[in-house]
């Protein structure tokens, strides 16, 4: 049958012109639709064989320190458009010689072409419109991907190396404190390290507080051993400007921690507050300190509130199955009175700490700080009476003071006739 079949064929094509026209048409539209993928999936194959590929989000922590390594490989040589990124800026409304600045020049959307260690590189930058959720509103999603012609990663790795190192410079004597979350943990804040000699506390206060983590950071085996789950909370609480977070920040420096900040506008940033702590909570490293500021914003009898995340699922992360293994939780407060007793119970606060209003000795011991006669030092501390300035406001006198003994002695009066 077949072979009848292809004798009427090749009959037709023979004897009928407008037959084989068409049969010669079909059948090189066939073979055309059949061979024009070819040469895509030849190149698709050499794309995945030979062009070695890495590609970097905006959400990644380490993004812009990444801009600011390529911003410095002369990426410009071909195709000269541009981003403006800044790597510090903070403006000071009081002081215009604290203002900084530093910006650098980074790809704007297209594809560039560099030399790294000799190597041909090429890089393209992309931008995705996307919904933020925590820390987030409407932002760009910028990637990143750098390309090379190779058969393993060795580029690449150079690259690590040299971005760890550039990390490691910058953050050398410096608290690494993230504030904003994404998709993830994002542009950590590079903070001046706070020396514990620094803090006017209640005599014995600091060392207390480190004593207690030195021993829960020592004890991790024996926690595991009795299946007690390896974590520490801590409650600061008092006044205003008496050394809550200063505190925090100088056990970060003391125990080479970074700090991961939780605060109300970070808490009411994104759009699913629950399932946005959630992943913030569960993106923060094993061992590392995590800080609620003014905890006693976020719920109100155990309400959520102004949309802040449910107190059930709070309190689950404290100390529940989502736990966090080895990490510390702080939470300052000046409010302690307005507190849900089950958010402070045992387990989830292990220990908790008042920062008062200064004695005679705090007193001192910040003017000390600031004029070394410990004669004046005394007149000082005799002058205002104890318990009715914060450590901040006597830290404020001494700034305006400039070093002159009197006038600290005068602005303490005044202050002193007004607090009678």
């Amino acid at each position: 049958m077949f072979e009848e079949l292809w004798g009427t064929l090749i009959q037709e094509i023979k004897t009928n012109d407008f037959f084989a026209g068409t049969f010669v048409t079909a059948s090189a539209v066939l073979l055309f639709n059949l061979l024009k993928p070819l040469p895509w999936k030849i190149i698709d194959l050499i794309s995945k064989r030979l062009i070695v590929k890495l590609s970097i989000g905006s959400y990644d922590p380490v993004f812009k320190l990444f801009q600011q390594w390529i911003s410095e490989q002369h990426f410009d040589r071909y195709h000269k458009s541009y981003s403006l990124t800044s790597l510090n800026f903070k403006i000071n409304a009081t002081d215009s010689k604290k203002n900084k600045a530093r910006f650098f020049y980074t790809p704007h959307q297209g594809s560039y072409i560099f030399r790294y260690n000799g190597k041909i590189m090429m890089l393209r930058a992309d931008k995705g419109d996307v919904e933020g959720n925590m820390g987030g509103g409407h932002f760009f999603n910028e990637t990143i991907t750098l390309m090379y012609f190779g058969f393993n990663t060795k580029l690449f790795d150079e690259i690590i190396t040299e971005l760890t190192q550039l990390f490691l410079k910058k953050a050398d004597g410096k608290i690494v404190l993230y504030d904003k979350y994404s998709y993830g943990w994002e542009s950590p804040n590079l903070v001046q390290n706070v020396n514990s000699e620094s803090l006017v506390l209640p005599h014995g206060m600091f060392q207390d507080i480190v004593t207690d983590l030195h021993r829960f950071y020592d004890k991790e085996h024996w926690y595991i051993s009795k299946n007690i789950a390896w974590h520490r909370g801590y409650l600061f609480q008092g006044h205003p400007g008496c050394g809550k977070t200063k505190s925090i920040m100088a056990l970060a420096s003391t125990f080479k921690k970074d700090v991961y900040l939780f605060d109300r506008e970070l808490m009411l940033s994104g759009s699913d507050q629950d399932a946005d702590f959630k992943a913030a909570f569960k993106d923060v490293p094993e061992g590392q300190f995590v800080l609620f500021e003014d905890i006693d914003v976020f719920f109100d009898e155990r309400l959520t509130q102004d949309g802040l995340i449910a107190f059930s699922t709070f309190i689950n992360y404290l100390d529940g199955f989502s736990a966090k293994h080895g990490v510390v939780v702080f939470m300052t407060t000046n409010y302690p009175e307005r507190l849900d007793s089950a958010l402070i119970r045992a387990g989830r606060i292990d220990k908790t700490f008042t920062f008062g209003l200064c004695d005679k000795t705090q007193l001192s011991g910040i003017f000390l700080k600031f004029i070394d006669n410990p004669l004046d030092a005394e007149n000082f501390a005799n002058t205002i009476p104890e318990h009715t300035i914060s450590p901040a406001q006597v830290q404020e006198i001494m700034l305006n003071a400039d070093g002159d003994a009197k006038a600290a002695l005068t602005q303490a009066k005044h202050f002193a006739s007004l607090s009678n």
